[in-house]
């Protein structure tokens, strides 16, 4: 099951870069709303959210009662265990809240970005920012079930490049809350 969720993993990367891109790039008003382009991959990465969702509540579940029946939980021992527990239900509470239309909406068939006040902002760049702490925090344990030995500095760079790919997501935000509103 966990070389599952690790193939699960990478395909939800990529759709959500796909996805990131495009959302981007229709918040600055640089293309117009495609179902094909905007819509389509939004359904597949909220399914493959959903099946990696389950996946984790499962393994968690599994580990739980394995330190239960120990004797003994190491809770600060298994701090970053925790952190990446803690972070992926942080995504996905701001993930339901994402696909609930507090950040878009459906117009004539088309789904648009809302008219962004201050809560919409603050729940997309919470958002972005719990998504850069679920995958920094799990790429190392990603590499590692694809047999790649990632050290810290593997771990650093792709935690790098996923902050520079937020901040620009971050920054499209703030464009569009600043007066760029489609």
């Amino acid at each position: 099951m966990r070389k599952f969720n690790a193939v699960l993993s990478v395909l939800i990367i990529v759709i959500f870069l796909f996805h990131a891109v495009m959302g981007c790039c229709l918040l600055t008003g640089m293309m117009e709303y495609s179902p094909m382009l905007n819509a389509a991959p939004a359904g597949i990465l909220a399914l493959l959210a959903g099946i990696h969702i389950i996946i984790g509540i499962k393994l968690t579940a599994d580990t739980v009662i394995a330190q239960k029946h120990s004797g003994a939980s190491y809770f600060r021992e298994n701090r970053l265990f925790w952190i990446r527990r803690i972070s992926g239900f942080a995504v996905m509470l701001l993930l339901i809240a994402h696909c609930a239309g507090l950040s878009t909406r459906r117009v004539d068939g088309r789904v648009v970005p809302v008219p962004f006040g201050v809560p919409e902002l603050l729940l997309d760049l919470l958002f972005a920012a719990a998504l850069l702490l679920h995958i920094s925090t799990n790429i190392k344990p990603l590499a590692q079930a694809f047999g790649f030995k990632a050290g810290k500095g593997a771990a650093a760079g792709i935690a790098l490049a996923a902050s520079v790919f937020l901040i620009l997501c971050g920054i499209a935000f703030i464009i569009y809350f600043a007066g760029g509103q489609a």
